[in-house]
């Protein structure tokens, strides 16, 4: 896809134009999203598919050279954001459709959106590529256990892993064809169009479905809109603050950031739309926006702790 003008390039590359495309749309006609929700699913593996390419298993290989890195942000994504955002949500919730979709929320993998994010503000991309790795793989078993254990007999565990085997197992063996066949190269910014336009389809379907309750429980939204910046701009701030007082190398300081807040909310939307209905899908819909900003800020404050931005450029290097 041939587009020469680098304005347009840049907003048909970021998603934050098609999730606010896509919010409108729903807002303004909402009648087709209730249909649409059948097929929820089918962006997110189209979106999985295309964007695993980032992933390599080759770096798994030589792990014992950023371990500890790897696990402290693993650590960070399941550990510090999931039990925040469970904690929150409990104390607000203690149960219902919201609180499920707060508990998928915990239970899912950091977005993959963090390696190219770490890339671009010259973070450690080889512990952000095996984390993000890790962290996928993990959520094949990690995902249904801890939503069986705080949500109990209210799902089968099998049809949880059935769903995540669907939407993240399946298109990250699949997009290994991709790099084979350098899609990344051949298909430019075609990809990033394509997956934007799934988000689009995904922002659509769980806005819509759920129109009346951006209208009727204006109280509500706001407490889970509290909630996702807490989980998303609130730690990660807090871990930025950390690092900066421990004198954390820049690099690692930027991936643990993002690693601490960020979580793949498109997979979390459909998930808990076909799971758990509706409701349970607002904590992402509100929460996709949110980390939108979320990032920028995080970009600001980290220009503006770490004004020097010289590191080894090993550091950026993806197997």
């Amino acid at each position: 896809m041939r587009v020469t003008n680098p304005t347009a390039r840049k907003l048909l590359a970021h998603p934050a134009l098609f999730f606010g495309a896509g919010l409108v749309a729903a807002l303004i006609i909402p009648g087709p999203a209730k249909p649409l929700k059948t097929y929820i699913l089918t962006p997110m593996i189209i979106v999985m598919f295309l964007s695993t390419t980032e992933i390599r298993f080759k770096a798994l290989m030589d792990v014992k050279r950023y371990g500890a890195k790897v696990v402290g942000a693993i650590l960070l994504n399941y550990g510090f954001v999931s039990t925040l955002a469970l904690l929150l949500a409990w104390i607000v919730f203690k149960e219902g459709d919201l609180y499920a979709g707060f508990v998928m929320m915990a239970a899912m993998p950091t977005a993959i959106a963090v390696i190219p994010l770490t890339y671009l503000m010259k973070g450690n991309v080889e512990v952000a590529v095996v984390g993000v790795t890790l962290s996928y793989i993990l959520a094949l078993g990690l995902g249904p256990a801890l939503v069986h254990f705080l949500l109990g007999s209210q799902l089968e565990v099998w049809r949880i892993f059935e769903t995540l085997i669907l939407v993240i197992l399946f298109p990250l063996l699949a997009s290994r064809l991709l790099i084979h066949l350098d899609i990344d190269e051949k298909m430019g910014l075609g990809k990033d169009v394509m997956v934007n336009i799934c988000f689009f389809m995904v922002m659509y379907i769980i806005i819509g479905v759920n129109f009346e309750a951006f209208f009727i429980d204006t109280g509500v939204l706001v407490i889970v809109g509290l909630i996702c910046i807490a989980r998303s701009l609130g730690t990660g701030v807090t871990c930025l603050g950390i690092c900066k007082f421990l004198n954390v190398k820049r690099s690692d300081t930027i991936t643990y950031t993002f690693f601490s807040s960020f979580k793949n909310l498109g997979i979390v939307a459909a998930i808990a739309l076909v799971l758990f209905g509706e409701r349970a899908s607002i904590p992402a819909a509100l929460g996709a926006p949110i980390e939108m900003t979320n990032y920028i800020v995080l970009a600001i404050l980290i220009g503006w702790l770490f004004p020097d931005g010289a590191k080894d450029e090993k550091d950026r290097k993806i197997d």
